[in-house]
């Protein structure tokens, strides 16, 4: 009987493998010490309650260290001064993309560059008190759900209207969503407009799609060149896994450095 038992383990477990599951590792133990958390083996980053928030100075991933962002749980903030890749950090996969909400905030201002008491991370000579590193033989492995990052207009779009006739449908655009739409002006004439979208009609009838916008435009956007490429554009602003800094510190947002060797995939 024990003898049936390991052979039926062992076929379920080729058979997952077949199918591409990605077996779940363990749960993490978020437990830094001195501001610096270690992970030295896979693991994943999950919490009890819907919603998981850690925060800490450094987490440092080791390169036979895994950090899986669990899926199940409805969004994760990490608030992270250094976050640094030497094994791998995944949040999904081309074939199965994270859903939920991720959250990296890399978190500190531009002074703490010279401050002699805030941790950095050395890369040659180049110290960095606030960085998302991905060393030498480090994956970055970041694949939320597919939006076409932007599309083109395909007919002129006026001050006062609510409405943008595109050149193609977008996938994954929905109600909510944040797009800008660029100036086609001046480069500082102050043009680019952030809307909310309210839905998007497919195209029809040899017309483009139609993406309508909850506010109305403030400027008027070209979009009626025979030569699609000398129109406007709206951009997708709204992803459910974001990397950003902490602060309005225009020289010190946030960086993200990838060094040779490593491999980064995102989507």
């Amino acid at each position: 009987m024990r003898q049936l038992g390991k052979m039926l383990l062992l076929a379920a477990v080729v058979a997952r493998s077949s199918l591409g599951l990605t077996v779940v590792p363990a749960a993490c133990n978020f437990d830094p010490h001195n501001g610096v958390w270690q992970v030295a083996s896979p693991c994943l980053l999950t919490c009890r309650e819907s919603n998981c928030t850690f925060k800490t100075d450094t987490i440092d991933v080791t390169p036979n260290g895994e950090l899986h962002i669990d899926p199940s749980r409805a969004s994760t903030v990490i608030s992270i001064r250094n976050f640094l890749i030497g094994g791998k950090l995944v949040a999904g996969s081309v074939t199965q993309p994270f859903a939920s909400k991720l959250d990296i905030i890399l978190t500190g201002a531009s002074k703490d560059q010279d401050d002699p008491t805030i941790r950095k991370e050395h890369v040659g000579d180049l110290p960095y008190s606030k960085v998302l590193l991905v060393k030498a033989g480090g994956t970055l492995s970041l694949h939320g759900i597919p939006k076409t990052p932007w599309v083109k207009l395909s007919a002129a779009a006026h001050a006062g209207s609510s409405v943008l006739t595109l050149a193609s449908t977008p996938t994954g655009w929905t109600a909510g969503d944040r797009v800008i739409v660029p100036t086609t002006g001046l480069v500082n004439d102050g043009g680019n407009e952030v809307m909310t979208v309210v839905g998007v009609a497919g195209a029809s009838a040899g017309k483009g799609s139609v993406l309508t916008v909850r506010e109305t435009l403030q400027n008027d956007h070209y979009g009626s060149s025979r030569d699609i490429r000398l129109n406007g554009e709206v951009g997708i602003l709204t992803h459910n896994i974001r990397v950003r800094g902490d602060n309005d510190d225009d020289q010190h947002k946030g960086c993200q450095l990838a060094l040779a060797g490593s491999l980064v995939d995102r989507s």
